[in-house]
């Protein structure tokens, strides 16, 4: 038995079934429901009975949070309780299958596995954290759609961080994120992901992505990085090279241009229970400094550089 809050995108679980009958009731919101490889709608009241050996997942959907209550039978899945009470789960209890529909909305397996660990291997060790006013509906303040915006973003971010980590891949988040994670609080509203990554690791790099569900796509023509979209969530992907100095350059179609005169480092910083790599607060407060031309990308800059320079250096 449980209760679940979904962000619009946010898997319930991975796509799989079980030995053992479950239910679901959606008490609030809407959400996808993957099941036998067919997408079917779901909104407020919506039931769902899974019969033994039933494929399923469900995901948010929707502007805002979904609410859902499950309920599983649980007489083959788990063998009995250890000692710090715990479920042991029995070998036969189901299995993790690879589906393209649930792969698509990043909520399913490439090979077929009955391994948790393998199946959510991807996803961030679970943390517990404070209730925050507005994650539930009838508080005193509803989720407002840039709050669940973030709310996807950051577990985006999430997602990737740990795929590229595991793969070995280094990145940087940079951009208005980035600010966020040094300051230690979303302070405005954020239209993607800027992660810088190296050229010559790029093409491995999207290919796992595109793996994951996200698709490419371009807003104009790309030049010295690229961008990739999952429902409301866009990543931009920032190319990077070095030269003999040891400067880190972008490279442009006409010329490379300048990144940081120095290695990128490895700092690290949580925000919100996830943590990520990002740019040292030296590097992003000099490229915060000169405001771009576009005058709303130029206020969301000076923005940025009047939080970096109330933090202490």
């Amino acid at each position: 038995m449980g209760l679940d809050v979904l962000a619009p995108g946010e898997p319930m679980a991975m796509y799989h079934w079980e030995t053992d009958q479950e239910d679901f009731l959606v008490l609030y919101g809407e959400a996808l429901l993957i099941i036998e490889g067919e997408e079917r709608p779901l909104r407020q009241w919506d039931f769902v009975h899974c019969p033994p050996g039933t494929k399923h997942v469900i995901v948010g959907a929707g502007d805002g949070p979904c609410i859902v209550f499950a309920v599983g039978a649980l007489e083959r899945h788990t063998t009995g309780a250890r000692v710090d009470g715990t479920l042991r789960g029995a070998d036969d209890w189901g299995a993790y299958t690879a589906d393209e529909a649930a792969l698509r909305h990043g909520a399913g397996v490439e090979e077929e596995t009955n391994d948790a660990g393998v199946a959510y291997a991807r996803f961030p060790e679970p943390k517990p954290t404070r209730y925050r006013d507005g994650w539930l509906p009838g508080g005193s303040s509803r989720v407002s759609d840039s709050e669940a915006l973030a709310a996807q973003q950051l577990s985006a971010l999430a997602e990737v961080g740990n795929i590229l980590d595991r793969s070995g891949f280094q990145y940087w988040l940079f951009g208005g994120w980035a600010v966020d994670f040094h300051v230690g609080t979303v302070t405005r509203e954020h239209d993607d992901i800027d992660l810088a990554v190296w050229l010559d690791q790029a093409e491995a790099i999207g290919s796992l992505l595109q793996a994951e569900g996200w698709r490419h796509a371009p807003t104009g023509e790309e030049d010295g990085g690229i961008g990739y979209e999952r429902g409301r969530v866009r990543l931009e992907l920032t190319y990077l090279t070095s030269d003999d100095a040891g400067r880190v350059l972008i490279p442009l179609r006409q010329q490379s241009v300048l990144f940081s005169e120095n290695s990128l480092g490895d700092q690290e910083c949580d925000l919100l229970g996830v943590r990520s790599r990002v740019l040292g607060l030296a590097l992003l407060k000099s490229g915060k400094s000169s405001a771009r031309d576009d005058p709303d990308d130029a206020a969301k800059d000076r923005a940025d550089f009047r939080m970096l320079s109330s933090m202490p250096t």
